[in-house]
């Protein structure tokens, strides 16, 4: 019998000094006030660490006008794979980038989150460019396309 009272005050001991937690918001002004801060910072970044494919580069008296010839070069094989729906399907928009870093004018092409994704359209470019090879850059974030049904179907689920 004592054995029982003392086990049953134990419990009630410990079930006395249990805790349990709530966060509650008090100044709902300074929440509202962080997360605007955090919008707009986010509003403002424009890219992302990620991997574009360089197809050429040089310096000298004419590189700005061979960087340009090479530009075009590159997008008019693009534009012709726009028919192959294989292409279209795995790099839906891939951009080039002509840039300057002093001394090289440079071509960048893709905006890629992953060496791997870049590596496929690497895999697709090589023989127009064997100099070409995988870059970590800044690249720009990709562009969603969503329809307003697909946005309320999304919201109802």
């Amino acid at each position: 019998m004592r054995l029982l009272l003392f086990l049953i005050s134990i419990m009630l001991t410990c079930n006395a000094f249990s805790q349990t937690s709530q966060v509650k918001i008090i100044d709902k002004a300074m929440a509202n006030n962080i997360m605007e801060k955090h919008k707009d910072i986010s509003e403002r970044i424009k890219t992302q660490p990620g991997f574009r494919i360089q197809i050429y580069f040089d310096s000298g008296a004419n590189s700005k006008i061979k960087s340009n010839i090479i530009k075009i070069k590159y997008d008019s094989l693009i534009s012709v794979k726009r028919y192959d729906e294989d292409f279209i399907a795995k790099f839906p928009n891939t951009k080039s980038y002509l840039m300057y870093q002093e001394p090289n004018y440079k071509i960048r092409v893709g905006d890629f989150r992953t060496s791997f994704e870049a590596q496929g359209l690497l895999n697709y470019i090589i023989d127009y460019f064997p100099n070409a090879f995988i870059i970590k850059d800044e690249i720009n974030f990709p562009v969603l396309h969503y329809s307003t049904q697909q946005i309320e179907e999304d919201t109802i689920k």
